[in-house]
């Protein structure tokens, strides 16, 4: 009688795993859990009468029937899903990024320290070339200069840097004739007085 109640028991099990191996196939969900219920309220009935009429195992047709309402618990509450969704990006996107803001912003900042550099550098040609000229009105000294100068660039400031050294080394002579007159004139008073 025992080996009739256990293949009972196992079939009235294999029953209700199909029922909730077909949870997931689209049925509804009241309809599912009502028969999951039914049939658990049967097995549970059948596996009662029959461990009383046989009286063989009652430890383990107790387990059995512990089992049974433990399943039928976690059938009636749904199973909630939870999803988690993890944003992140990762490190080296996020330093790329950066490296290429940096390369950006020294690239702008070398760009306007070229420019100005290179406008300093006409200016300073131009202002140098601006001592040589005769008196004239500024603002046609000013024209004159950066005309001559958007012409020929290279050959302005080299004219600009040759009479620099033509009048430094005028300086220079008129110096030296200044000095050889002071000692040529203490020479004379020298002179005079013996």
């Amino acid at each position: 009688m025992s080996d009739l109640l256990m293949q009972t028991i196992i079939e009235k099990l294999g029953q209700l795993e199909t029922l909730i191996a077909s949870k997931g196939t689209g049925m509804d969900n009241n309809v599912r859990l009502n028969e999951v219920k039914e049939e658990c309220g049967l097995i549970k009935e059948q596996v009662t009468l029959m461990s009383q009429t046989v009286g063989i195992m009652p430890e383990s047709m107790k387990r059995l029937s512990i089992r049974l309402d433990a399943c039928t618990k976690a059938l009636m509450a749904p199973v909630q899903q939870r999803v988690k969704h993890h944003h992140h990006l990762s490190y080296g996107l996020l330093l790329s990024v950066g490296m290429f803001i940096v390369v950006v912003f020294l690239s702008v900042w070398l760009y306007n320290t070229y420019s100005r550099f290179k406008d300093l550098t006409a200016n300073d040609i131009k202002y140098r070339s601006m001592k040589f000229l005769p008196d004239r009105n500024f603002v046609g000294i000013i024209h004159s200069v950066d005309s001559i100068y958007s012409l020929d660039r290279n050959r302005f400031k080299d004219s600009i840097v040759k009479r620099e050294q033509y009048l430094q080394k005028r300086l220079e002579l008129l110096q030296m004739a200044d000095e050889k007159e002071k000692g040529a004139k203490q020479l004379r008073g020298k002179a005079r007085v013996k």
